[in-house]
């Protein structure tokens, strides 16, 4: 009995199926990515027509067949994507409970943090969560930390919440902070409901990513949701593209904390933090946004 190696019961379906999911994982990541819908969503589609297609053929083979094709299945997706946990991010601190669990399973190597918008959030769990990575770099549980924030509105609670969690890296060592200037016209932010936490450790192969999609502002923070992973293939993709495309020094970003992207010196936080003041919050604006 001849015994396909996965999918289809052909070499030539194999293949089909093999370029299908493959282009609709990409397409899912590069919506994802660029936060286009449409494409995520067909993206999605396109990957579960795949999915559906081959179950269909599977049930069409014999019963002994259906075991054999599932085993094969289960190796051939272990081979290619190695092992992957997916954990849901339901409750809006989630996201922070999740990143102060991982802190707590051992060391890594790089610890990168994405987030254009809440930085001057309400949620009580955000500064024990930031305060926590403070640590680790101090206590070198973390070798280095690449943060990119987007700066909050002229409010003097939000740049009070804001600057106060800016400051608690102010000495942490190899620390590089970027940031983002205030959304507004001359300032539009790409993708400002996306962010993420990237962490890992080559040495141990442990790798993990969270995403975090942001929605309105409330009482008690923002709402968000998202999902985390863990796997040696894909979190590294996602790492390798943080470095190109965040911390090329020819994108001449806005740096808080590392190397001015103009000179090979260092910039002074201090001096940056205060022309962030003088630039976006004076005159300060003591009410509340509606």
């Amino acid at each position: 009995m001849n015994q396909r190696k996965i999918f289809g019961r052909f070499e030539l379906a194999d293949v089909s199926l093999y370029v299908t999911i493959g282009v609709a994982t990409l397409g899912a990541f590069a919506g994802l990515f660029v936060d286009n819908i449409k494409l995520l969503t067909l993206s999605f589609l396109l990957l579960l027509g795949a999915v559906a297609w081959d179950i269909l053929a599977l049930r069409r083979q014999p019963t002994t067949t259906r075991e054999e094709l599932r085993t094969a299945l289960r190796e051939e997706l272990h081979t290619a994507l190695g092992k992957m946990e997916v954990a849901l991010v339901r409750e809006s601190d989630d996201v922070f409970r999740q990143g102060r669990l991982a802190l707590q399973e051992g060391k890594w190597e790089r610890v990168y943090i994405y987030a254009p918008v809440g930085l001057w959030d309400e949620s009580k769990e955000k500064d024990p969560w930031l305060k926590d990575l403070q640590q680790t770099l101090i206590d070198k549980r973390v070798k280095r930390f690449r943060g990119v924030y987007g700066l909050p509105p002229n409010e003097a609670a939000a740049w009070a919440r804001a600057k106060n969690r800016l400051q608690l890296f102010r000495e942490t060592p190899r620390t590089e902070i970027h940031y983002l200037p205030p959304q507004d016209r001359e300032h539009p932010t790409a993708a400002p409901g996306l962010g993420w936490i990237i962490f890992e450790n080559t040495d141990e192969k442990r790798y993990k990513v969270i995403f975090a999609f942001v929605g309105h502002a409330t009482e008690e923070g923002y709402e968000r949701s998202g999902f985390a992973i863990q796997n040696e293939q894909i979190v590294p993709i996602v790492a390798s593209w943080y470095d190109q495309q965040l911390f090329d020094p020819k994108s001449h970003c806005f740096v808080l904390r590392g190397r001015d992207p103009d000179s090979a010196d260092f910039v002074k936080f201090d001096e940056v933090l205060a022309s962030i003041e003088q630039r976006y919050y004076t005159p300060l604006n003591t009410s509340s946004p509606v």
